[in-house]
């Protein structure tokens, strides 16, 4: 690829993380003006609050750096907000569910202190755990975390990563308009059974992102080969 296309491509992601870290920053003023307490709209606060922190960490962080630990510190970084992240996206799913179907009036689900340490250290535990795998070189020509171009199988690889992207796209793809289509009709009908379900729907779509995201990493893929050399291969007996 050309320095010209590397130019508008570097452009439009500025503007795209741009676009996103104002509109979070708008979110955010609009809170603090209407100054709403409680406890779901404090959880849509931080989610605001830590997509700004990591997209401004990508704008800074993404482009090529001759630092190898700088890129890798920046990866978990990455990865620490987004597990923090998803995990207040599953805490205000539980929230809402517990709001619409009365079965609390006020208030929160769980305790704000149970729910600040669940979010913030529980992902550490994890974060920890990738760091503690193996070490993949993640400084490329053009990214910070991109290392298609350190080796000579880098294009399969890159295939069957856009493969596998291609397959779980169409898997969530259904699970993202039930989930859209189930929730604007429960919220039509008002039906508790409907509730229960929309919970339902929305937790398996969660999950499955995180699935995927982490099962068809490099990290799982040289862990699973790792798990595979070390299970005892069956003899063929017909030798």
């Amino acid at each position: 690829m050309g320095e010209w296309p590397q130019t508008i491509a570097r452009c439009a992601h500025a503007l795209g993380e741009v676009w996103l870290i104002t509109c979070s920053s708008i979110s955010m003023v609009v809170m603090f003006v209407v100054r709403e307490k409680s406890f779901e709209r404090k959880i849509h606060m931080f989610q605001e609050l830590l997509l700004i922190t990591a997209h401004v960490s990508v704008v800074f962080l993404a482009q090529r750096t001759d630092s190898a630990d700088l890129c890798y510190m920046a990866a978990l970084l990455l990865q620490y907000l987004f597990l923090c992240l998803a995990l207040l996206l599953f805490l205000e799913i539980v929230q809402c569910y517990y709001i619409l179907t009365n079965l609390i009036w006020h208030g929160s689900a769980v305790g704000g202190r149970t729910a600040a340490a669940f979010i913030l250290f529980f992902p550490l535990i994890l974060v920890l755990v990738t760091k503690l795998g193996p070490e993949v070189e993640l400084t490329s020509v053009y990214s910070c975390w991109l290392n298609y171009g350190s080796q000579a199988t880098a294009n399969k690889r890159q295939r069957k990563m856009a493969l596998v992207n291609l397959v779980s796209m169409w898997i969530k793809l259904p699970l993202h308009i039930a989930s859209f289509l189930l929730t604007s009709f429960t919220i039509y009908v008002q039906r508790f059974e409907f509730f229960t379900a929309t919970f339902a729907m929305n937790v398996s779509l969660g999950v499955s992102i995180i699935v995927f995201h982490v099962g068809t990493s490099e990290k799982a893929n040289q862990f699973w080969k790792r798990l595979n050399s070390m299970c005892p291969k069956k003899r063929n007996l017909n030798k």
